[in-house]
């Protein structure tokens, strides 16, 4: 920092005109919030996956959002780290969506539940057996027992009890269960009526089991699995997770909490070595959000199939951080201007621009990490590490594709080859209108990226409905409420903060 810049510009202040967020319509939000996650519990409840939809539909919209709080921070780092000037009309809306972490720590709380109780449903390492019995009714779940080895299961063949159906988790349970499963399949084979089969032998089809999860012949087996489970019993065991996420937490609300305190101190003070601790303190930030980002994905994501593993999964998400909170910055800017809470000189067409500077710049370095993580997989041909890819349809196997494969295509071109066609415009970057058309594109298709990632860990089937829609609703309810409650505590824009002045001066080249 300069000289110049120890004393606060007088003008500084008065050029930064903004409000605040009226705090008094938080009522909305958060009715909103309970009104949409109750009725997503109770269809949950009575369709084919019972509550286990839930939690993954859960799991979905909690990541969504995590993203967009842990992104605000990144954002806040990295502005103090490299002494920006252009962003400082901005990085106060950064900073409040950063202070819904502890909205965050509590939404986690029911996917701790889930895990402490043994939700072997959703995180099979988390049960006290290998796999619960699966709920009655799942459509994948038919798997009918013949006494040819070789013949497919007949049409439309319906077990005679829910739990006469092998999953993938339950071919690796202990050995009295799976001599309980034969002795109950035994019953339902003699009961059931004799049916006649016919046998296509022109295509094989790959082995189909529960929950969404395909063993395909020669790639990965239930025993394979069983192994590299095992092999992380160490690290993916209830304790553990709960206390990493307590730490996770703690250093996400410490963080969050310091700059935000801090800027809004300066409001008062005009004290320019608060912008010089927070300077100092922005790379030790950086340094804890590295870490603690990368093992919460492994953690939150990852571990849904927890014999998969990549080392560049956690700068995956990161990616997706990073797209969310630029696309975020935009829309709420954009509405604050509208709604004549934030002055449209003190964030103008200018730092608008920059911001789809950066959104444009994330959509090339998602597709990078995208690519790159499929390659590295795709070129060693590992079945340990194939399967995983093998079951969300990203495969060159013609006869591996399956729904999720459309999936897997809509995602080239809908998060990547479109947007940066239409984003690479500077005209584009300076029209208010259709910046947010591509940013509220983009934050679609980040809610489809984490469902790519997630949803296949339940069923081989898409699955979305109202259920998906409902969490993310009810969620996304409670995100706003926490935000709207933080901005309204303070003026939106900084106040007294010494590179205001060029802030409001900026222009792009």
């Amino acid at each position: 920092m300069t000289e110049q810049e120890t004393t606060q510009s007088p003008d500084a202040g008065k050029a930064s005109t903004a409000g605040k967020l009226t705090g008094g319509k938080l009522c909305i939000p958060a009715v909103g919030a309970i009104g949409a996650l109750v009725p997503a519990i109770i269809l949950a409840a009575v369709g084919n996956y019972g509550l286990t939809r839930f939690m993954f539909a859960y799991i979905i919209a909690f990541a969504f959002f995590l993203s967009i709080s842990l992104g605000a921070l990144f954002f806040v780092c990295i502005q103090h780290i490299s002494r920006a000037a252009w962003s400082v009309t901005s990085r106060r809306v950064a900073e409040v969506l950063a202070m819904t972490m502890p909205v965050m720590a509590i939404a986690f709380l029911p996917i701790a539940a889930n895990v402490w109780l043994g939700g072997g449903d959703v995180y099979p390492w988390a049960a006290s057996h290998a796999h619960h019995a699966p709920a009655q009714g799942e459509e994948h779940a038919d798997t009918t027992h013949t006494t040819d080895d070789h013949a497919p299961a007949a049409d439309h063949a319906e077990p005679a009890t829910g739990h006469a159906s092998l999953t993938a988790r339950d071919e690796y349970a202990p050995d009295e269960k799976k001599a309980a499963h034969a002795a109950d399949t035994a019953s339902v084979v003699h009961a059931a009526p004799a049916q006649e089969v016919v046998v296509d032998e022109s295509h094989t089809e790959p082995a189909v089991t529960l929950d969404g999860h395909r063993h395909i012949p020669g790639v990965i087996d239930p025993h394979t699995e069983e192994i590299y489970t095992a092999k992380k019993a160490a690290y993916l065991n209830v304790p553990f997770f709960i206390a990493r996420w307590v730490i996770y937490f703690a250093v996400w609300i410490g963080l969050s909490f310091t700059f935000w305190k801090k800027s809004v101190e300066q409001d008062t003070t005009g004290d320019v070595q608060l912008t010089r601790f927070m300077e100092r303190l922005s790379p030790l930030a950086i340094v804890l959000f590295a870490v603690t980002v990368t093992y919460a994905t492994f953690d939150l994501i990852m571990s849904l199939s927890p014999a998969w593993f990549s080392t560049i999964f956690g700068v995956y998400y990161f990616a997706g951080c990073m797209l969310s909170i630029f696309a975020v910055l935009i829309l709420v800017l954009s509405f604050l201007r509208n709604k004549g809470i934030i002055d449209k000189d003190t964030v103008s067409k200018e730092h608008l621009h920059d911001h789809g500077k950066f959104l444009f710049g994330f959509v090339v370095f998602w597709a990078y990490i995208a690519f790159s993580q499929y390659m590295l997989i795709w070129y060693a041909s590992l079945p340990e590490t194939t399967f995983w890819f093998v079951a969300r349809g990203a495969t060159t196997v013609s006869a591996d594709f399956n729904s999720w494969s459309i999936v897997s295509i809509a995602m080239i071109f809908c998060n990547f080859f479109i947007p940066f066609i239409g984003l690479m415009s500077r005209h584009i970057k300076r029209t208010n209108a259709t910046l947010q058309f591509w940013a509220v594109w983009l934050l679609v298709f980040h809610w489809v990226d984490l469902w790519w990632l997630i949803m296949p860990e339940m069923s081989v089937s898409l699955k979305v409905g109202l259920v998906e829609i409902l969490t993310m609703v009810g969620l996304g309810g409670l995100f706003v409420a926490g935000a709207v409650w933080v901005g309204s505590l303070n003026a939106i824009v900084p106040q007294k903060d010494p590179r205001m002045t060029e802030s409001l001066a900026f222009k792009n080249m």
